[in-house]
């Protein structure tokens, strides 16, 4: 029993994420009549099955606010904002009621007060207009209809004219009359069944039987024109033969065509091929890839046996495995990879609450959203993009007048871009607002002491400093932010994921964050080098080309730069940027620069956006494939290494982070 709870709380979360969704659709177009029938089937779906696993109060509050739906759809009520915000409310309620299995007691009394409320109003809103109600849901384009009129005999003596009736029936569109005989002694014994297809609203055909609106039934029968489906047309003179048509089963045939249609549709598609979906657990993902990192580093070890033991027998079977593995590793990766679209409801969300809570108009754009990452990336993103984009909801975007004032349009624009580049994925959050505030920004740091008040600071290094924990320029303590919490989080996060986040802004003009992650954060393509008795993997995907110089370049130029094809680049000597010391050969005649000058040294250039870094290693020693394990505490403050991998022979290799080494900046200064 509880493995069936378990599955019926995924279900339920599932359903209430789809009826989040399309809540918010609707808000954007209250009258779409399909969004409401959608939500009201989603309601009675839960409240169906709630009851099965002892989720009976869910079943009932579900059930009233299904009521709300039932009166909507039936157009009974419109769609109003106190309505949408009771359906958000209890979507978040009924969230927390499946992530916590009932186990804190909670109160549903609040809620339900608030559905009576609004039932309270509509019914007195019923019967005060009762007369002139326009029924809903409101149709756009085509839709077909089936008609019921079943007189009786006092028809004629009520004056009406039932020819005038089906005239103006007809000019409404395409129809057929089927003219019935109804033997029955309490009856003329005449009635009729109508199949109309017209682009006009139900209100408008209950206004042309407004005279027999008691004698007749409309029941909306599908969208769009059935008078123009072959299958439908033949079915008609199976209808012309009954006595009676029952519109249950007139509905679950046409319900069978557009079913039939849809799968044929699908079918040409993927050219015939059947396509089936199953749910994983992502703890089984993880075990995988686990796996998989066993795998790869059990391989390389099997490489050097072969290559230290000469088994040269082994080397086929070996470059076979090498083609396995890495089709396995791009299978498990493919797998574990998430679209950034899967986040774009909870930024949807997020934008109506707080617009809504400071007043302020915006509008969300979305770009690229079908990026993918992997897994793990894609749930640590969500709270650092969330606090981006309320960070611009708060402090980016002003307000309405204020942006009249200051020339622009009233409505905000808050943008979220991704893109992929090679390894790695980079993610835009961006707002036209007014931008940093660097006044206030030095004022801050100067009341937190992070600098000093006479001190000149550039705005780049002012900018940054919003990083810092603690640090909020807020006047006042809202319930969106002020507590000078999240931007440092938001680094660390960041940080943690080997990425990183720089920020630009211009005054009056707006507020960009990038962010700068890889795909995947457990299996790499690396170029593994050696300095001194140290080893590095540098990613390949961030390298431009490795080559050799000669030592004497180094004595050319003072400001620390090379020239490797025809091209100016700026050098590092590893082994001294990093510290790295070997006490026996430490000595100043070896440093490469005091080297004899017809010596060579091996130059790897690492690319970073549109720059260049020429990296001095001892020796460059071959592709590796890096299993990805996380640095302990010695290496934690370290911004230059990213993650540690372990080699076949044992020894460990730092893995270079090389989009910190940007020598456009000052390279001893940390990039952000």
């Amino acid at each position: 029993m509880i493995e069936f709870k378990n599955k019926f709380i995924e279900d339920a979360l599932e359903l209430l994420f789809k009826l989040e969704q399309t809540v918010l659709d609707l808000e954007k177009n209250t009258s779409n009549s399909a969004l409401i029938e959608e939500v009201f089937r989603t309601m009675h779906t839960l409240k169906g099955t709630s009851g099965m696993y002892g989720f009976t109060e869910m079943g009932t509050l579900t059930h009233r606010l299904e009521t709300i739906f039932d009166l909507i759809r039936n157009g009974r009520i419109m769609v109003e904002d106190k309505i949408l915000n009771l359906t958000f409310e209890t979507i978040d309620f009924l969230n927390k009621v499946l992530k916590t299995d009932d186990k804190e007691p909670l109160d549903y009394q609040p809620l339900y007060q608030k559905i009576e409320n609004i039932l309270q109003l509509a019914g007195e809103e019923i019967e005060r207009n009762q007369e002139v109600v326009e029924k809903i849901p409101v149709t756009f384009g085509m839709q077909t209809w089936f008609i019921t009129i079943t007189p009786f005999d006092d028809l004629r003596e009520r004056g009406i004219k039932m020819h005038l009736i089906f005239d103006e029936l007809t000019q409404m569109g395409k129809n057929h009359i089927f003219n019935r005989n109804l033997k029955d002694a309490n009856t003329s014994g005449l009635f009729w069944e109508i199949i109309l297809a017209t682009e006009q609203s139900q209100s408008d055909i209950e206004d042309a039987v407004i005279f027999i609106e008691d004698i007749t039934v409309i029941n909306h029968l599908a969208e769009g024109d059935l008078f123009e489906n072959a299958l439908f047309l033949e079915k008609i003179d199976d209808f012309s033969k009954s006595n009676s048509i029952d519109f249950d089963e007139l509905k679950t045939f046409v319900d069978s065509i557009f079913e039939n249609e849809k799968k044929s549709s699908n079918s040409d598609v993927i050219d015939n091929q059947h396509i089936e979906t199953i749910k994983v657990p992502a703890a089984r993902l993880d075990e995988q890839m686990n796996l998989l990192s066993e795998l790869v580093t059990t391989k390389a070890e099997m490489q050097l046996l072969v290559q230290k033991y000469g088994y040269e027998h082994l080397l086929k079977p070996l470059e076979q495995l090498e083609k396995i593995t890495r089709r396995f590793r791009k299978n498990i990766f493919k797998i574990r990879l998430m679209p950034l679209e899967t986040l774009h409801l909870r930024f949807d969300r997020l934008i109506r609450d707080i617009s809504n809570l400071l007043h302020k108009k915006v509008n969300f754009v979305c770009e690229g959203l079908h990026t993918e990452l992997d897994k793990t990336i894609i749930d640590s993103l969500e709270s650092p993009l969330m606090h981006l984009i309320r960070n611009s909801l708060d402090h980016g975007i002003e307000a309405e007048d204020i942006r009249k004032m200051r020339g622009k349009n009233g409505l905000g624009t808050i943008k979220l871009t991704a893109r992929q580049a090679a390894a790695y994925v980079h993610i835009t959050v961006s707002d036209d607002g007014e931008g940093l505030n660097f006044t206030k920004i030095k004022e801050k740091a100067i009341s937190k002491g992070i600098i000093d008040k006479n001190e000149k600071i550039a705005d780049d290094q002012l900018k940054n400093m919003i990083f810092y924990s603690g640090f909020s320029t807020a006047q006042t303590l809202t319930e969106v932010s002020g507590r000078g919490v999240g931007m440092d989080v938001v680094k660390q996060t960041i940080n943690n994921l080997h990425g990183s986040i720089e920020v630009f802004s211009e005054k009056g003009k707006g507020v960009r964050f990038e962010i700068k992650l890889p795909l995947s954060l457990s299996i790499i393509d690396t170029m593994l080098v050696r300095v001194e008795q140290m080893f590095y993997a540098i990613p390949i995907s961030s390298i431009d080309k490795c080559t050799e110089i000669e030592l004497s370049q180094l004595k050319q130029f003072d400001n620390k730069h090379l020239i490797i094809n025809t091209q100016l680049i700026p050098y590092l000597i590893l082994k001294d940027f990093l510290r790295i010391e070997n006490n026996v050969e430490n000595k100043p005649e070896n440093k490469p620069e005091n080297k004899p000058e017809n010596l060579k040294s091996k130059v790897v250039i690492v690319k970073n956006e549109n720059e260049k870094t020429a990296l001095l290693v001892d020796e460059v020693i071959g592709e590796h494939q890096a299993v990805l394990k996380p640095i302990g505490e010695y290496f934690i403050s370290q911004p230059y290494i990213s993650g540690a991998s372990q080699l076949a022979s044992g020894h460990i290799a730092l893995v270079l982070d090389t989009s910190r080494f940007n020598l456009k900046t000052n390279i001893h200064s940390i990039i952000i």
